[in-house]
């Protein structure tokens, strides 16, 4: 017997250890008919080890972010948007990760839970032009015209200067017309 402490420590490292024997194993397949369902079962079993790699990877915040960068920079937007949210969840207050995480709901079209997270965003700094300039386009991708206009005004009000916001107000009103 051990523990509750002990347990949660070592139960990633033993689900690791037993997803690699199961891997290693169902690689001793019989027959060339059998390597396409193997493959497949393999290939999702390697995805499911990542997962518990970044499982163990949110252990550390500094380590936390920078793989959700890297998953990021590379395209890997569903493992870099639970990185990113991991972190928010520790982090509530950190505009800068909510700003990453919305940007990577936003490229995997979830623009409804962008436009939730650039909110949050915008509760700890109001007065950010970019993040409302963010948040109205994300307002466009799903139509809300109104609402993305009002937020795309109050940006281009806090800094006429920008131009993503000017752009992005224009095409609301070519839409409109």
């Amino acid at each position: 017997y051990s523990d509750v402490i002990t347990l949660k420590r070592a139960l990633p490292a033993s689900m690791c250890a037993g997803m690699i024997q199961f891997i290693l194993n169902f690689a001793n397949f019989p027959g060339e008919e059998n390597r396409v369902p193997v493959g497949d079962t393999l290939g999702e079993r390697l995805k499911d080890l990542l997962d518990l790699c970044d499982l163990l990877t949110a252990r550390d915040p500094d380590i936390l972010l920078e793989y959700a960068q890297d998953y990021e920079e590379h395209g890997q937007y569903r493992r870099a948007e639970q990185l990113f949210t991991e972190h928010t969840l520790r982090h509530p207050n950190d505009v800068e990760g909510l700003v990453r995480l919305a940007a990577v709901q936003n490229k995997r079209d979830n623009v409804v839970e962008a436009a939730q997270t650039y909110r949050q965003a915008i509760k700890l700094a109001p007065r950010t032009a970019e993040l409302r300039a963010s948040l109205g386009a994300a307002l466009m991708q799903q139509l809300k015209l109104a609402e993305a206009k009002r937020q795309l005004q109050r940006a281009l009000k806090l800094d006429p200067a920008l131009a993503v916001a000017a752009e992005a107000f224009a095409r609301v009103g070519a839409i409109e017309a």
